[in-house]
């Protein structure tokens, strides 16, 4: 299919991706007289194959909802009143160079952070944006989102991997760990291919404390305890080394440390593992088996692997899982991505001050420390914060300190498409561009190429890379005065396409090259799969995976879990929305309206709590209230609540942030010493009906 084809008389469509997660599913896109008229899945996309979920359904509602911000605003009364005027985008982007200017004079660059939201197209320009503007400050939530597998990953074998859903041989077993693709994935893994596969034949192992709508279509469900699943990990590869379920030919071959793993993993029993995790010594044994002799298999690693302290670890055992068992780089297993394309496009750095960032393997900033440091001013102060396509005081633990912290910074400057609880405490808020006004190359974790195309441009709203742009220009950094496709063909050009040809076929597949390892070894200091890591243990990390008991926990805290009963699992997906993304999308409101907590129907008898009760959920740290969903596909000791929650429709400051935000009931710390990450589920709690 060409760029545009005349369907009707009047009408063209042009293909495109959809941009209301990062899912990377292709779309068609009809227009008619200049407006948008449809939106629908692409057939010929390899991801999705012509299904939408709701929130790519829901597109066109986003496009040209009503409560879209439609012009820059500034701030004319006190921080937080709601009372703002309307200016031109050239008085803002005066005012912005300005401060920008001022700030960098008399305070320096660094003090300006950068905060973007999670796997949006501007990301990368944010990022050069800062680095050549002399800041270290950008920071994203990679620290408890994709980091610490690909980290883990990094360190044993070289490259992240994705499952291969897409070969004509399809894994036998699928292990969908602490994830649930029926709902949410990233690309090259949104529900489609793995619906797909199950179609064909592949059989699930789900692991997770809830049984999730990826549990219900398994063959086999592992209710584990929130929070251990490098327990499990460690005691899977007990049995797989003590039975000889290993590829020998592949460890002696492409591995080293397998004698110090070996002995390592004696002591993680099967038995020693089934007190703590809640998963019997028979089932481990059970899955070990299923998984090390049906190959090809895969793992899909979940997001909830990654919201914990000993994040690294636990993703860092699950990879070693793979390595033993010769599932690496195989038709059907988790695979190396071989994508000829530049992830970055470099220019040159002005960075003087070292990022506010005590985690080696995170990138740029790390954003809990910049809150704190606008506080203390340690190491130095925070003077400004440029936020795009984020909403922290949503999305971030301790949201009522963040509130605090932006009532006292000198100027923060937000570009959303909606006004936010975040985008009310600005001093300027720039309208930004949804996915269907933005020409932009989406970088893939799998081996599809795909980009956005800009359809319509609605009134007064802006791309985050246009402005960015004219910033540069305006206080005289290159990046102003260089086009975006040169960027986006240089990304491009080993694969040897440009950015108008990508756009003509809305997204390129390149073939999958296997067992890449046997040229060129692997990515790894040794070119081999590293189950010791000497990096690790000359960083004063350990070198093997070791579980930790998570910081808060009926065994570490038995005086807290003496008040609060109850272990707390928060991030819960939603098909209808994008983290804290999509609230104001009437179609998508009218299905899921209200957040929900699931309860285990024995639990709800024992507190006296109906379904649709409003309950509250409460932690040593604070307390919200959802909406009761009894259900009995959650353990008894258990609750799951939603995350991302606000109320537009309130009016008030805040839109009602505090009400039944996850985030109220949790702390950044105890972290991750190696990038950061900090527990986001399995704590405690306490419930009671409102």
């Amino acid at each position: 299919m060409k760029d545009m084809i005349i369907i009707m008389s009047n009408i063209n469509v042009i293909k495109s991706t959809c941009g209301m997660c990062h899912g990377g599913c292709g779309v068609l896109i009809s227009i008619k007289d200049g407006k948008i008229i449809k939106i629908e899945g692409d057939p010929e996309s390899p991801l999705n194959k012509g299904a939408l979920c709701p929130k790519g359904q829901a597109s066109l509602e986003h496009l040209y909802n009503e409560k879209r911000l439609k012009f820059p605003l500034q701030r004319v009364g006190g921080k937080g009143e709601g009372k703002w005027k309307e200016i031109s985008w050239e008085t803002a982007l005066d005012l912005l160079a300005f401060k920008l200017k001022e700030i960098k004079n008399k305070y320096g660059a660094h003090t300006v952070a950068f905060l973007f939201g999670t796997m949006r197209h501007h990301n990368l320009l944010v990022g050069e944006f800062a680095k050549e503007y002399g800041s270290p400050n950008w920071a994203e939530h990679l620290q408890v989102c994709f980091l610490p597998h690909q980290v883990a990953e990094e360190l044993t074998y070289g490259n992240v991997t994705f499952c291969d859903l897409f070969s004509e041989i399809k894994p036998k077993i699928i292990i969908s760990w602490g994830a649930n693709p029926v709902v949410s994935g990233l690309n090259p893994n949104p529900s489609f291919p793995f619906l797909d596969a199950i179609n064909s034949g592949s059989k699930v192992i789900t692991i997770d404390p809830r049984k999730s709508e990826t549990a219900k279509i398994s063959d086999m469900w592992l209710q584990i305890r929130p929070g251990t699943d490098c327990a499990l990990a460690l005691a899977l590869i007990n049995v797989i080394i003590n039975e000889n379920l290993y590829d020998v030919v592949f460890v002696e071959k492409y591995c080293i440390g397998f004698k110090e793993l070996k002995e390592h993993v004696q002591k993680y029993t099967p038995e020693w593992a089934e007190k703590i995790i809640w998963i019997s010594a028979e089932e481990i044994r059970k899955i070990a088996k299923m998984y090390a002799l049906n190959k090809p298999a895969c793992i899909r690693f979940g997001v909830s692997l990654e919201q914990n302290i000993n994040s690294v670890q636990t993703c860092r055992a699950i990879s070693t899982l793979i390595a033993i068992t010769g599932n690496l780089d195989i038709e059907g297993g988790n695979v190396i991505p071989s994508l000829p394309v530049q992830r970055a496009v470099s220019f040159p750095s002005k960075i003087k001050m070292p990022p506010i960032n005590n985690y080696p393997y995170l990138p740029g900033a790390h954003f809990p420390s910049i809150i704190e440091a606008i506080k203390t001013e340690k190491p130095y102060p925070i003077k400004s914060m440029f936020i795009f396509g984020a909403n922290p005081l949503v999305s971030y633990p301790n949201p009522k300190e963040i509130y605090n912290a932006f009532l006292n910074i000198d100027f923060i400057v937000v570009s959303d498409i909606y006004m936010t609880p975040t985008a009310e405490l600005a001093d300027i808020i720039l309208p930004a561009a949804t996915w269907l006004e933005v020409d932009s190359l989406l970088v893939p974790i799998g081996n599809t190429i795909f980009c956005h195309r800009k359809i319509v441009e609605i009134e007064n709203t802006k791309t985050d890379e246009w402005i960015l742009q004219q910033l540069a220009k305006k206080i005289g950094m290159p990046l102003g005065h260089i086009e975006l496709e040169s960027i986006y063909d240089a990304q491009l050009a080993p694969a040897g396409i440009t950015f108008q040809e990508l756009k003509d076929k809305g997204q390129i597949t390149f073939p999958t090259r296997y067992k890449k390892y046997e040229c060129r070894g692997l990515n790894t200091f040794t070119k081999k799969i590293e189950l010791y890591s000497k990096r690790l243990e000359l960083e004063g990390f350990e070198p093997m995976p070791t579980y930790i008991e998570p910081p808060e926990s009926p065994i570490s805290t038995p005086e807290v879990f003496k008040e609060y009963p109850l272990i707390l699992i928060t991030g819960r997906r939603s098909i209808n929305y994008f983290h804290s993304a999509g609230r104001q999308i009437n179609s998508l409101r009218k299905t899921h309206k209200d957040p929900l907590i699931e309860i285990h129907p024995t639990t709800a008898d024992k507190y006296g709590l109906k379904e649709d009760d409003w309950v509250w959920i409460e932690t040593t740290r604070g307390r919200i209230k959802q909406k009761a969903k009894i259900i009995e596909d959650i353990h008894p000791d258990v609750i799951s609540i939603e995350h991302g929650w606000y109320f537009p429709e309130i009016k008030d400051i805040g839109q009602g942030f505090w009400i039944s935000n996850a985030n109220i009931l949790i702390d950044s710390k105890p972290r991750n010493p190696m990038l950061g990450s900090y527990q986001l589920r399995g704590l405690l709690c306490k419930i009671y009906k409102v």
